[in-house]
């Protein structure tokens, strides 16, 4: 059969056109999953809420470092200079009741005894130290190398009321875990508690938890 030179030239065209839409397709599908790529690695460091959980957890990671060598004095760089530091010996937050440490207290430990709160299973009295309360009641285990650690999610339920997002409305926290055995239910937690202060990441709430009666 012999091809006419219209058809020859239409032919022609159409085949560029099929080129020319392939490329366009190509190109588009290419962006889109470069799009996708950029929002993925993003996502990674952000909750649902949108919150920079790798800015939390490197903070958190400074705390307990300063915690775990008692330098107290340089904690204050992270307390929040109006809420000051709350700490709670067990999971229920007492908002009335519980030693609320601020920046002169760690600056100015003096060995002072506080009463912190009440023994569970003996209801005897805390009294304390600041450094005595942060051996027995916060840093009671090496928690900087705790095998379990999660953002704004209990993991450590016990018998005690867990109030802390009550206690802290808006705020955002990171615990750290380590689990017990069923023969020793002995586990541990702490959860750090964070606030957003004119830009800026504070520390304002301690929270220990751990197996009770």
């Amino acid at each position: 059969m012999v091809m006419k030179k219209g058809d020859a030239h239409s032919q022609g065209k159409w085949k560029r056109y099929a080129v020319l839409f392939s490329f366009l397709l190509l190109l588009f599908v290419a962006c889109n999953n470069s799009g996708s790529d950029r929002s993925n690695a993003t996502s990674q460091n952000y909750n649902a809420n949108g919150k920079d959980t790798a800015l939390m957890l490197q903070t958190a990671q400074s705390i307990l470092q300063l915690i775990q060598s008692r330098q107290y004095k340089d904690l204050v760089a992270y307390v929040h200079p109006e809420w000051g530091l709350r700490c709670s010996p067990y999971a229920f937050v007492d908002t009335i009741n519980d030693v609320v440490l601020m920046t002169e207290d760690l600056e100015n430990n003096n060995h002072e005894q506080h009463l912190w709160g009440y023994y569970d299973g003996t209801g005897d009295p805390i009294m304390l130290n600041t450094e005595a309360y942060f051996n027995q009641f916060v840093y009671d285990r090496n928690f900087i190398a705790a095998p379990n650690v999660s953002i704004n999610r209990i993991l450590g339920k016990g018998n005690s009321v867990n109030n802390l997002q009550a206690a802290y409305p808006e705020c955002d926290f990171i615990e750290y875990y380590f689990p017990g055995t069923e023969d020793y239910p002995d586990w541990r937690a702490l959860r750090l508690v964070f606030k957003q202060y004119q830009g800026r990441l504070y520390l304002v709430g301690l929270v220990h938890d751990q197996w009770t009666i």
